[in-house]
């Protein structure tokens, strides 16, 4: 059903086009449909709302899933969690059917009570396991990105706010939605994010190393040769420039960086054969400039190619499009976002990207214009 407007004198208006004129220009049907709404005592336009047309589904339902953990608030040994697992659901005439909250342990139980429904889930931390877990049950579930669900919250934020917002986003026909990982995606995914934490550290106790030894004048050439040098200052007990205390400390963080990078080495060899592993990342390895590192990130970042209706649309989500702030005649772009896969990369001396932190571009996730 097209959303309508009628006045008294009965012109109307297609909110889904830019053309206007007569009611007696709509279809029998329509004219039928329009004049149930339409009252000659009406004195300002009646809008028909526009309804989504509903699954095939008993339900509609609303996930929103929180869940936090603290391990400086407690000193237990499980730390403090905080899990909120809200719910909203709506029959098939759109009529409030649930509404409640529930703890972990009650979630599968709920679900295995109802019939097969369409349950929304906004993408965040667990989501994948939960939607993993309710399909396993029969359920239609469909991840929606954050930003994307932020439109259809009303006035005050709270969980059942976000749920009943999620439950309403769902039903979009121009939703676009994130595709569920598998386990073994999301383990190749956990290689690249713990590979960029171990850089970080490395180079966190370098400038740890570089600072304190500069606070007694002791200072070394940018790079592993200067580091090197450092460790050997470090390392001579007749160097007096160097107290003890300072020295017992320094010999601490030391150790670490020896540590970091048999780690970050094992985690490069893991990488690499999880590339050869697929056929998609040999044939991205073929790409002049793609290394086993970033096709090992493009096949584990990206769950299902054919959520892109074209590959503009992908190229956009990955950030390799400029990202665009236009009206009217003023046509304006700025750099990209860094790329999500740059983010897995971006210790690779091979990955050449642009800069900032969050996606953007079409797809499951991302932002902004295909076009």
């Amino acid at each position: 059903m097209s959303s309508v407007c009628l006045t008294r004198s009965s012109p109307y208006c297609c909110q889904t086009g830019v053309a206007t004129g007569s009611i007696r220009d709509l279809s029998p049907a329509s004219r039928t449909s329009a004049f149930a709404f339409w009252t000659p005592e009406a004195a300002s336009p009646l809008l028909m709302q526009w309804t989504a047309l509903l699954p095939s589904c008993g339900m509609i339902a609303g996930l929103e899933l929180e869940e936090r953990y603290d391990e400086q608030r407690y000193d237990d040994q499980s730390g403090y969690r905080e899990s909120v697992f809200q719910i909203h659901g709506v029959g098939a005439a759109g009529e409030i059917a649930v509404r409640r909250k529930l703890t972990r342990g009650r979630v599968l139980a709920f679900f295995k009570s109802l019939p097969r429904c369409l349950v929304g889930i906004e993408a965040c931390s667990s989501s994948h396991y939960w939607a993993r877990e309710l399909i396993t049950l029969g359920h239609d579930v469909r991840l929606l990105p954050a930003q994307y669900v932020k439109p259809y919250l009303k006035r005050q934020k709270n969980d059942a706010a976000d749920a009943e917002a999620i439950c309403e986003a769902v039903t979009r026909p121009t939703m676009r939605f994130v595709p569920v990982k598998s386990p073994a995606q999301q383990s190749v995914m956990m290689l690249h994010r713990v590979r960029l934490m171990l850089n970080r550290q490395r180079t966190q106790i370098s400038n740890a190393l570089r600072s304190h030894l500069s606070e007694f004048g002791v200072v070394a050439p940018i790079g592993r040769t200067g580091i090197e040098q450092l460790l050997v200052v470090i390392n001579d007990e007749n160097d007096a420039r160097i107290p003890a205390d300072a020295r017992l400390c320094l010999r601490m963080l030391e150790a670490q960086p020896k540590v970091v990078k048999e780690q970050i080495l094992e985690n490069d060899r893991r990488v690499r054969a999880s590339a050869r592993e697929t056929e998609l990342g040999r044939r991205l390895m073929e790409i002049p400039g793609v290394g086993p590192l970033l096709a090992s990130a493009f096949v584990a970042t990206i769950a299902d190619p054919h959520a892109f209706k074209s590959g503009r649309c992908l190229s956009a989500w990955i950030g390799l499009v400029p990202k665009q702030n236009s009206s009217g005649a003023r046509r304006s772009s700025a750099a990209s976002p860094k790329p999500v896969i740059a983010i897995y990369a971006s210790c690779s001396s091979s990955a050449q990207w642009r800069s900032s932190a969050m996606p953007s571009g079409t797809g499951p996730g991302g932002h902004g214009s295909c076009n």
